[in-house]
């Protein structure tokens, strides 16, 4: 695959398009006929209704109202979209459009600096073509009741951009200021989507920063400041609410989630979920049972009970009432760190198998977010092929890091860097297959660099750096 514009233009367009058509089936699929936007799960439906209804970003389903529960932007693009129509089904479909649009613009630009770094190595850009078809990708980005529905496309973007900035810095191409901005501007609207990506975002300061140094750039010093600023408004809002952050009052209870006793007895077999929610009366259904069956006696449900209320029975809490969302976050936040001290030993072992689960499980899993058996084959077969994937993205670092010089080195590291911005907090806290099957595309765009690197080694007179710039 050379890189001639107008046969990668036609090849991006037909595979966008592949993309666009399977998510459409996926949200016929998974959304209601007739399900209003503001029905969504995990807070986004009632936050979405306040910011279209009220202009306010506000949670009121609960008492006291959560204004900083969640990051604006999947609620802003709702609520944006909600002026057309209010109805899910819509909603997605038009998401999807706009981002397979913008995806495309992005990639092609992406491709010609990728094709100036690498040339005669467009071949490396097939590593993103599993991601048109492979089912966990389809499934989560065309969701739109959490933020993987925007994740899933904006972060191998990021990583091309971020990678390529820093393929730039050696060879000292004009490409590599603009790289930087790009990676800095679209870590801007991760981070403002979901407060794990904040990592992401303090990583492409540092490419931003050191173009900004070098070439003196006026305008990338003033992207650089526009990103400061987004994030530090969303940060003083908060504080007006009562406390500075740059992520949402939502942390404590995700970190409860990730360290008690409990979670640590049904990880991952059940959703930790579970752990907070309060006595409901659902049946056990068959996929439940059949994580009993599979997960061993270490589950706390007894045959016949509800999970709320088997959960409630051994856990014995009863949380207060809290008298604004800050005091929630604490209390949670204060939980989960005196279970740490108190059980440093379960604390590692808990620890182990969530970076297990992470890089090595093959089972889409919470179980039961996958009742039918012909689906989660699909979905497993997704799973290992991404996982392969890792493989073969982690030999090729190796690879890099031996034979690749400088250059190579620097670029290694940076790979492993984005790796690891967006992986460390859901290692460290809890991670579901939505969560690490996003991953997956980070690993795909990363090939699409490290190959081309590698490959760009043996071609006489490439692959040193020249001149800087």
């Amino acid at each position: 695959m050379e890189h001639h514009p107008d046969r990668l233009r036609r090849r991006l367009a037909v595979v966008l398009a592949l993309f666009f058509a399977l998510q459409c089936v996926e949200v016929y699929l998974r959304i209601p006929r007739g399900m209003p936007i503001f029905a969504l799960s995990y807070e986004f439906g009632p936050t979405s209704a306040s910011l279209l209804q009220a202009g306010r970003l506000a949670d009121c389903s609960y008492t006291p109202c959560r204004r900083a529960n969640r990051m604006p932007m999947l609620p802003a693009v709702l609520s944006a979209l909600g002026e057309f129509s209010t109805l899910a089904r819509p909603v997605a479909v038009m998401k999807n459009l706009f981002m397979a649009l913008a995806t495309g613009v992005l990639l092609a630009w992406l491709l010609r600096a990728h094709g100036r770094i690498y040339p005669g190595h467009g071949w490396a850009w097939a590593c993103l073509l599993p991601l048109a078809v492979l089912e966990p990708i389809l499934r989560y980005s065309s969701a739109i009741q959490y933020e993987e529905g925007l994740l899933t496309e904006w972060l191998p973007l990021w990583t091309l951009a971020f990678l390529l900035s820093v393929a730039c810095w050696r060879r000292g191409l004009r490409d590599g200021p603009g790289l930087a901005a790009g990676a800095l501007a679209l870590s801007t609207l991760m981070a403002l989507t979901k407060s794990s990506l904040l990592a992401a975002w303090f990583l492409s300061l540092a490419p931003a920063l050191a173009w900004a140094a070098r070439t003196r750039s006026r305008w990338l010093a003033a992207v650089t400041v526009a990103c400061l600023l987004a994030l530090a408004a969303w940060g003083a809002r908060n504080a007006a609410l009562g406390r500075f952050t740059l992520g949402t009052s939502w942390e404590g209870e995700n970190l409860y989630r990730g360290f008690n006793s409990q979670s640590r007895a049904i990880y991952p077999y059940i959703s930790l979920d579970e752990t907070v929610f309060p006595p409901h009366p659902v049946p056990l259904g068959p996929h439940y049972r059949e994580i009993l069956a599979r997960g061993g006696g270490g589950l706390p449900l007894a045959p016949g009970s509800s999970p709320g209320s088997g959960f409630e029975a051994v856990l014995g809490h009863r949380f207060p009432a809290f008298r604004d969302e800050w005091t929630w976050d604490d209390f949670f936040k204060a939980r989960a760190l005196a279970w740490i001290r108190a059980h440093p030993g379960a604390c590692l072992r808990f620890e182990a198998r969530k970076w297990s689960h992470f890089f090595l499980s093959l089972e889409p899993a919470p179980f039961e977010d996958i009742p039918n058996p012909a689906e989660r084959v699909w979905a497993r077969a997704s799973v290992v092929f991404g996982r392969l994937g890792e493989l073969g993205w982690a030999l090729a670092l190796g690879i890099l890091w031996f034979q690749g010089g400088p250059e190579g080195r620097a670029l290694t590291l940076a790979a492993a860097a984005t790796g690891a911005a967006y992986a460390l907090p859901y290692v460290l806290v809890f991670n579901y297959e939505r969560h690490y099957a996003v991953f997956f595309t980070l690993v795909a765009a990363s090939l699409t660099v490290v190959l081309a690197a590698l490959a760009d080694l043996r071609v006489p007179g490439r692959g040193r750096p020249g001149p800087p710039g």
